[in-house]
C-alpha cells in the first residue's frame, strides 16, 4: 500500500489516510486532533528520540491514532498528550494478528500520557516498557515490561467535532471498571 511519511516537524489532524503511516526518528509530529490509517502505522527511532504529541491547544482534551492495520513502536520513540494531567493519546490497532512476531500492537513507551489497545489481537509490550492502561484481546509483556493504572484515566474525552474522521467511536464508552 501507499506511505504517508512524516520526515519533518509537522501537524496532523482529523485525517484519514488511506494507507500506511510512518514517522521518522528525528521529528515531532504534533496531533491537532484524530488521526486514522488504514493500513499500518511504524514509529522509526533508529537511536534518535522521535516524538508524537498532542496540539497543547486540546487542553484536557485526548486523541486517537488508529489503525487498521499492525502498529510498531520502537522503543525510543515519545508519545505524550498535550502537557495536562487528562489528555491522553490513545494508539488503537484494529488488526486481528495474534502472531508474536508481529502482533496487532508492539510497542514500548515510558510516558504516563499513552494508552495502547489491540481490540481484536495480541497487544505487545516490549522488554523494559512501562504502559498506564491496555486493552487487548491477548497481552503479552516481555520481561520487565509492565501496565500500571494510571488514575487520570477514570474519564477523559476525545473530542468528535473539527472535520474529518470520527474515530473515537471504535471503543465506545471508557470507564474505569
Amino acid at each position: 500500500g501507499s506511505w504517508y511519511c512524516v520526515t519533518i516537524n509537522q501537524p496532523l489532524g482529523n485525517v484519514k489516510i488511506q494507507g500506511n503511516l510512518y514517522v521518522a526518528g528525528d521529528v515531532t509530529l504534533t496531533l491537532t486532533g484524530n488521526v486514522w490509517a488504514t493500513g499500518q502505522v511504524l514509529l522509526d527511532n533508529s537511536g534518535i528520540s522521535g516524538l508524537i504529541k498532542l496540539d497543547s491547544t486540546l487542553g484536557p482534551a485526548s486523541a486517537v491514532l488508529i489503525a487498521d492495520g499492525v502498529v510498531n513502536v520502537d522503543p525510543g520513540a515519545v508519545m505524550e498528550g498535550s502537557g495536562d494531567e487528562h489528555s491522553f493519546l490513545l494508539v488503537i490497532s484494529m488488526s486481528t494478528s495474534m502472531n508474536p512476531s508481529a502482533p496487532a500492537v508492539y510497542a514500548s513507551n515510558n510516558s504516563n500520557s499513552i494508552v495502547f489497545a489491540a481490540i481484536h489481537g495480541m497487544l505487545r509490550v516490549k522488554q523494559n516498557g512501562k504502559l498506564n492502561a491496555a486493552a487487548a484481546e491477548f497481552l503479552h509483556l516481555e520481561e520487565n515490561s509492565t501496565v500500571t493504572y494510571n488514575p487520570n484515566l477514570a474519564a477523559f474525552a476525545v473530542p468528535s467535532s473539527g472535520g474529518g474522521e470520527t474515530v473515537g467511536t471504535a471503543l465506545g464508552s471508557w470507564q474505569e471498571k
